[in-house]
């Protein structure tokens, strides 16, 4: 969100833009100050977000509203129903595997068959995630537009380019996310226990896990070799510094962080999960891909298979590989560029503001 409103520099002349936030966090992004921020505290209720969604409707009369994360989309399609404001709403994950299978997790599933149909357009990060909000939700083909993440590719080079990686001792695989259950990061330090290669795996990011995840690299009696480094501000030297990139999750709706790493010329591995990295690697459906899979622009392995992710670290090895596949994962990166995305954001958010207008 914060990469589309920095990118919207050239329809500040057409609109006035404004983002609204329905929980009172840290912040992570900066957002342009051309854009007016209503900040709620709606401290993640679902009852609480429509309440304040409903007045800031009422009150600012929008000509669309855009939508990110599932509980914005689903208090967004509830808060403005009697007022005249069409709606697009963008999914950013594979919702079925995103939503837990407990009580909550199910009335959250409800709640998306009953709202998500209502909207006037949906943006899917992925075929795969368009795939299985028609599957499962009931939403109509012609609604959905397929749009990746922006990436602000040149942005990211820069970052990478500015010094203050994170000081490691000889050569190292790199990991990023959260330390949560969907991310499996276990399972990569199992593959890299496995794998018994030269260097070390550092893994950047912070979570409820991380407790967990430490004990299991003593386990491993590898604290010499795996890091938990924490949460970094600016991550980019420190991936671009490593020989190689590992996304292990068991899914995603658009990864963002396997993008910016082979923006950054970095080799890159990932697991085959739902909607996502098979797109990117193998510009192919993942349900297409079957076992560890050398494809064009990246390595694919099998959700949860350690032995094949071990397999496909140790491949990396080869100076000769990593050199192809960094130089392959550089220029895929181009497709997902900022420019290019955000223009077809707006193309969908005028549609929207045209038919609400007829």
């Amino acid at each position: 969100m914060a990469t589309l409103l920095r990118h919207s520099a050239p329809w500040l002349d057409r609109y006035d833009i404004a983002l609204a936030l329905l929980d009172r966090e840290d912040s992570a992004y900066d957002v342009p100050a051309t854009v007016t921020v209503h900040q709620f505290d709606a401290q993640g209720s679902l009852l609480r977000s429509v309440r304040a969604l409903r007045r800031l409707f009422r009150e600012w009369r929008p000509d669309v509203a855009l939508t990110f994360l599932t509980r914005a989309n689903v208090a967004a399609a509830i808060a403005r129903r009697g007022i005249r404001l069409p709606l697009v709403i963008s999914e950013r994950v594979n919702t079925s595997a995103h939503l837990p299978n407990n009580l909550p997790g199910k009335l959250s599933r409800w709640l998306v068959g009953r709202t998500y149909p209502r909207a006037d357009r949906i943006i899917a990060v992925s075929h795969g995630v368009a795939d299985e909000l028609i599957a499962n939700y009931a939403v109509e083909v012609d609604r959905i537009s397929v749009l990746s993440n922006p990436v602000d590719i040149e942005a990211i080079r820069s970052a990478g380019a500015s010094g203050g990686a994170i000081a490691v001792d000889g050569p190292y695989v790199a990991a990023m996310g959260r330390l949560v259950d969907n991310k499996n990061f276990a399972m990569l330090i199992d593959a890299f226990v496995e794998a018994n290669v030269p260097g070390k795996l550092l893994i950047m990011g912070e979570g409820p896990l991380r407790d967990q995840l430490t004990q299991r690299i003593q386990e491993h009696l590898a604290g010499d070799r795996i890091v938990l480094a924490g949460f970094a501000g600016n991550p980019f030297p420190t991936i671009a510094a490593a020989e190689s990139f590992v996304l292990p999750s068991n899914a995603e709706g658009f990864p963002n962080s396997l993008v910016e790493a082979m923006a950054l010329g970095v080799p890159v591995i990932s697991t085959n999960c739902a909607s996502g990295p098979s797109e990117i690697l193998a510009n192919a459906p993942a349900d297409t891909i079957h076992g560890l899979t050398f494809a064009e622009y990246g390595t694919l392995v099998t959700t949860n298979d350690r032995h094949g992710l071990a397999e496909a670290i140790r491949a990396y090895q080869d100076r000769a590989v990593r050199q192809r596949y960094g130089a392959a994962a550089r220029e895929r990166a181009e497709h997902y560029s900022a420019q290019a995305t955000v223009r077809r954001y707006w193309q969908v958010l005028e549609s929207a503001i045209n038919e609400g207008a007829r």
